[in-house]
């Protein structure tokens, strides 16, 4: 019984589709990170896919499930494996990272990034005739917790995201 307990609460803070934290199960995950994090610092990433829907009106739904995995995927695979990784909204995804002395350089912190966008173009999504999966991203260091989670990483989702991946 306990064991299907379990199961049942960490099914439910999983995106079904891209097998990322959902939102209430990255804001559950990523309190528990910001309190032991004991004052070290945090760093957010937030992303946006750019033109989703067009991207759903041009190939279907089957077109676009495939890009939210392709991109899902990326993050869990180009960043570190205890980094959070979650699927806020329907194109949105958000990834917790503990700074390390490495990430202190900003060239450092872009490097899943560059990563990222390798693990995209070799993607089987590329190798279609699909339209390319672009997408918008922005970078906050945290260094204290937020009153409430979501404060902070609105803090991130409204700060101007101008880097964007070229096609």
């Amino acid at each position: 019984m306990v064991e299907r307990e379990l199961l049942a609460l960490r099914v439910a803070k999983l995106d079904g589709l891209t097998q990322s934290l959902n939102r209430t199960g990255f804001v559950a995950e990523a309190e528990k990170v910001f309190a032991s994090s004991n004052g070290e610092r945090l760093t957010a990433y937030y992303f946006d896919l750019d033109d989703f829907k067009a991207l759903n009106d041009v190939g279907g739904h089957e077109l676009g499930d495939k890009a939210l995995k392709v991109f899902s995927d990326g993050l869990h695979q180009r960043f570190h494996y205890t980094d959070l990784v979650g699927r806020l909204g329907c194109d949105e995804f958000m990834v917790l990272s503990r700074c390390n002395k490495r990430e202190k350089d900003s060239q450092a912190a872009v490097e899943p990034i560059d990563k990222l966008n390798r693990y995209i173009d070799d993607s089987p999504l590329s190798k279609d005739d699909a339209p390319a999966l672009r997408y918008s991203w922005g970078r906050q260091t945290l260094k204290c917790h937020p009153t409430s989670i979501l404060t902070g990483f609105c803090g991130v989702r409204t700060m101007q995201c101008t880097t964007k991946r070229k096609a």
